[in-house]
């Protein structure tokens, strides 16, 4: 399945957006309904990990931050590149004497390759990033068609039900977008999820609004997967 002009879509007028949130991996194919604007795969790092290997990535990635408190890993590439390059990249940036590397990389594969058999696209932007602060502190939404971003550390993405969103008020406005304070959801760290923006078609006016959370100087490692241009 691929996103593309032939994709049915619905004017986002006719439709209220709405998250669908699984224990399942085949549910994320959800986010092509067209009142669908984020769906969730719960635990989705638990799920691909043991509890031994998630236990030791855990501790190995507070240390990897603490050794390295401005990781990145970055790179672009057409997606069976980036699958065929990526466990070179991650065994250079990775200290030889922290176990847990080949999990990670399990992980990443996974996400990579859930991204590509999902959109098919003809290439791929990942980021893995150590944030100490929050990196979109307002909430707001993404003017791509769609991002993959999962939090393997630290405090997760927030986001709002649309009842609780005053679209009027994103962008430059000094309004604040959310109605209720109460109603703001936050993924769980190991959630793998799917963001849809402004950029998908026939979704304009719908796109999920989220933000950075507030992270207080602790380490946070956030993923996320974009479309990309060569």
């Amino acid at each position: 399945m691929a996103l593309s002009s032939s994709v049915a879509v619905a004017s986002a007028s006719t439709v209220c957006p709405e998250a669908r949130i699984s224990d399942e991996v085949l549910d994320l194919v959800a986010i092509y309904e067209p009142d669908v604007n984020l769906a969730i795969w719960r635990g989705a790092l638990q799920q691909c990990l043991g509890r031994k290997e998630l236990w030791q990535l855990h501790n190995s990635l507070c240390a990897l931050l603490t050794q390295q408190p401005g990781f990145r890993l970055g790179m672009m590439l057409p997606p069976e590149e980036l699958l065929a390059t990526l466990p070179s990249l991650l065994e250079s940036s990775w200290p030889a004497e922290l176990p847990g590397r080949s999990s990670l990389q399990e992980y990443l594969l996974t996400s990579v390759e859930l991204f590509a058999g999902l959109f098919e696209p003809e290439a791929m932007a990942l980021r893995l990033q150590s944030l100490r602060t929050a990196m979109c502190p307002r909430f707001h939404v993404d003017h791509v068609p769609v991002r993959l971003v999962s939090t393997l550390l630290g405090p997760a993405t927030e986001w709002l039900p649309e009842y609780a969103v005053e679209r009027e008020a994103l962008g430059a406005s000094a309004q604040e977008p959310c109605r209720d304070a109460n109603a703001i959801q936050r993924m769980n760290r190991g959630d793998l999820a799917l963001l849809k923006g402004e950029g998908w078609i026939g979704n304009q006016g719908a796109a999920l609004v989220h933000r950075s959370p507030a992270v207080a100087g602790e380490p946070r490692l956030f993923l996320s997967i974009d479309f990309a241009k060569l």
